[in-house]
């Protein structure tokens, strides 16, 4: 199992690069069903993945992971889709 990582600790080389592309790919406005069809995988396992990513990271939410993905400089802002709701 996985250890949880402490605040203030170097956390993006600890990510394998699937869970670095599904940061991207929720950055760049993905749903969970289309992150499923892109990776070819069943919804429920991004769903699954994403939960255990937010649990590894520290973080609550999708919209805080890719906050923290722009922190830790794995996202540029030009990897933002912006969409008005």
């Amino acid at each position: 199992m996985q250890q949880r990582l402490q605040p203030g600790q170097c956390r993006l080389h600890q990510l394998s690069g699937e869970e670095q592309e599904l940061i991207v790919d929720l950055a760049r406005g993905h749903t969970c069903g289309e992150i499923a069809l892109l990776r070819q995988r069943r919804c429920d396992s991004v769903r699954r993945a994403l939960s255990n990513l937010y649990r590894r990271v520290g973080v609550r939410d999708q919209r805080a992971l890719v906050a923290w993905g722009l922190e830790q400089g794995l996202l540029r802002p030009s990897d933002l889709v912006c969409q008005l709701r």
